[in-house]
């Protein structure tokens, strides 16, 4: 995943605060195409397929440090399951959000799949693992 711009300012301000930063995991259904790095919360088309529904990080494995420096927390498989679906969507990519300054939801990392996934029928899955590290790339 990569960090977006406006992830890493408010990433930042939400650490030097200390302040709950109120996390989803949501799956987009169209992304501006820009890269990663400049989508914002209003560039992405967030899913809406019958039964869809962000997920909020719980459980996942306590983070360490490894050994490039980097915090890291293992592989955690998401799953979203449609039901009551109706029609059929493409879901082109997964973002994190957070609740911002200003109690505004902004975009911290995206990643665009290689290829859809086309949810069409009630019970189909979208389902990725997702490793969650935290980096210095300043040199």
């Amino acid at each position: 995943m990569t960090l977006t711009d406006e992830g890493k300012v408010n990433l930042l301000r939400q650490l030097l605060g200390n302040t709950y930063a109120g996390i989803e995991i949501r799956l987009a259904k169209s992304l501006a195409p820009v890269a990663e790095h400049l989508l914002t919360f209003a560039t992405i088309a967030e899913c809406d397929f019958g039964g869809y529904a962000p997920i909020v990080p719980t459980g996942w494995p306590d983070p360490t440090l490894n050994i490039a420096g980097e915090a890291e927390s293992d592989d955690t498989t998401l799953l979203w399951t449609a039901s009551g679906v109706t029609g059929s969507q493409d879901v082109w990519g997964l973002y994190i959000t957070f609740l911002g300054h200003g109690y505004t939801q902004y975009v911290l990392a995206a990643h665009r799949f290689a290829s859809p996934v086309t949810i069409a029928a009630d019970g189909e899955t979208v389902a990725k693992n997702l490793n969650a590290y935290l980096a210095n790339l300043v040199p």
